[in-house]
């Protein structure tokens, strides 16, 4: 009976391992690590305000994907008369590291690392009547307040700021050590020429964050991030300012089956390319010269040699799409003929029947400066050298290093320099005009034309709203037209290219600081 009993007991042992093995496990291994590796070009990008902080933090406006402007970490806001704007604020948010996000924190922001910021200036008094009501009252009206706020402030914990500055950090140099926001990821590390890397916010307010990790990896050239995207090492390109996609890769990646490409037309003046003239000096201080540069440059075979026929040649500072394009403006008409009658009458011609024209004596040679981040300039200017040539015009291409270009135009050593649009970075172009045209900005550089009219017309748009603006910026671009002080070649578009394992992507509104703001809603799925 024992045996039996034996024999029963060790059966029941035997199938019951036998079906162990058969059954899968109830506890089901760790999901993968999802994990978003963007190639950017620069790296003092991902080390500044405008990098790791459109991960980390965010402002109270934002703008959508159509450029208007959209609650952030306000729920709403009112304005009266453009002077006095009363934001009420979403409950229940945390920074980083737990302390609570409110209207104490956003007065604290504009009293302390955002005091000497250009918006800060107009601000005359901000109220918190509560917790979660923010009251500015600007100095006068102004019609880019909410833009602006959508551009550049972020709102970054008081703890981390207080604790920073107790450290020995400045006030001004706190956005680009502090990281302490309420945005979707946290910084982890930077290791300096390598990679920057952040980790999911689980506590995000705005909803679940489905990537763990983004490795921001530094590649500056951009024939290397092509490469690295193909052989799946990056996940993502061109995304951001400095990681454009060049226009000739653009056919090769669209034939690439494990590539999705995103396409956005241009929307702002941010990325114009056009070059201007030195007005202070011969030969461009000569209206009539200018004309004759801006007929023997073919500009719609410059933009059909870099893009294809897919994008239009720009017919002023604004894109088509821009409400502030005058819809008088035309394409730069390509007549060689009348350039070289336009020469000869500013008393230009080949008296020694050289190819090259001359006045008193002295040969027509000038110079054009590009740089070196838009490399599509390289194109531009031997195009521009072969058919300023037919017309007598001697083209010699200086390249320089971004910042020594900056420095030859501050400088005014130049005749002809290349220009990438620095501005305006929203969707209101006020700041593009004030940087070129005005005497009475230009952050250091000086206006590529002095004119009486124009500045009147760049003053006046600080007051003015609605049609009227819209019609100051008619009048600005009319009279430019008229001075001729550079050529406008096209409007840039963003092209991103992501791994088509990437859901719920979109190629992010043009606004440079903050390309990155809805990568929470990404997800990977191998």
């Amino acid at each position: 009976m024992k045996r039996a009993i034996t024999f029963c007991l060790l059966l029941v042992f035997v199938l019951v391992t036998l079906l162990a093995g058969c059954v899968a496990p109830t506890s089901s291994p760790e999901a993968k690590e999802k994990v978003l590796r963007i190639a950017t070009g620069k790296d003092d990008y991902t080390n500044s305000w405008g990098g790791k902080a459109v991960f980390c933090s965010e402002g109270l406006v934002m703008f959508d994907a159509n450029m208007k402007i959209k609650p952030l970490l306000a729920e709403s806001w009112k304005a009266e008369d453009e002077k006095i704007y009363t934001f009420q604020l979403r409950k229940v948010i945390k920074f980083h590291d737990g302390t609570p996000f409110n209207a104490q924190a956003v007065k604290y922001a504009f009293e302390t690392y955002l005091k000497k910021s250009a918006i800060r200036d107009g601000i005359e008094a901000i109220e918190t009547p509560d917790d979660y009501t923010v009251k500015f009252i600007l100095k006068k009206p102004n019609p880019l307040f909410l833009s602006n706020l959508a551009v550049y402030e972020e709102i970054l914990s008081p703890a981390a700021v207080k604790k920073a500055l107790e450290e020995g950090v400045s006030e001004e140099l706190i956005p680009q050590r502090v990281f302490v926001g309420t945005g979707p990821f946290k910084f982890s590390k930077w290791t300096k020429g390598q990679e920057v890397v952040f980790v999911k916010n689980e506590d995000y307010w705005q909803g679940e964050v489905k990537l763990d990790r983004i490795v921001l990896k530094i590649i500056p050239d951009p024939h290397t991030r092509v490469i690295s995207l193909e052989a799946g090492e990056v996940d993502l390109i061109g995304n951001d300012p400095f990681s454009l996609i060049l226009p000739q890769e653009v056919l090769r990646l669209q034939n690439n089956p494990e590539i999705r490409l995103y396409h956005r037309a241009a929307a702002t003046t941010y990325g114009l390319e056009w070059f201007s003239f030195n007005t202070e000096r011969g030969p461009f201080n000569d209206l009539q010269v200018r004309k004759a540069v801006k007929h023997a440059v073919n500009v719609r075979e410059i933009v059909k040699a870099i893009f294809g026929n897919g994008e239009p040649v720009a017919k002023g500072p604004f894109p088509e799409s821009s409400k502030f394009a005058s819809p008088d403006l035309r394409s730069p008409e390509y007549n060689p003929d009348l350039a070289k009658r336009l020469l000869a009458q500013a008393g230009w011609s080949d008296t020694d029947n050289d190819g090259i024209v001359e006045r008193n004596g002295k040969p027509f040679k000038i110079t054009l400066g590009i740089g070196t981040r838009v490399p599509a300039w390289n194109i531009i200017a031997e195009m521009m050298q072969a058919q300023l040539k037919k017309v007598g015009i001697a083209l010699e291409i200086e390249t320089y290093e971004d910042q020594a270009l900056r420095e030859k135009w501050k400088k005014g050593e130049f005749d002809l320099i290349a220009q990438t649009s620095i501005g305006s970075p929203h969707d209101d172009p006020q700041w593009h005009f004030e940087t070129y045209y005005s005497t009475h900005g230009g952050f250091g550089y000086p206006p590529v034309i002095r004119d009486e009219e124009l500045d009147k017309y760049i003053g006046e748009l600080k007051m003015a709203a609605g049609e009227e603006r819209i019609r100051k910026y008619h009048a600005i671009q009319k009279r430019i037209e008229e001075l001729v002080p550079g050529v406008y070649l096209f409007h840039e578009p963003m092209f991103a290219a992501a791994a088509k394992k990437l859901k719920n992507f979109e190629i992010s509104p043009p606004v440079p600081w903050h390309r990155y703001q809805v990568l929470w809603k990404v997800d990977i799925e191998e």
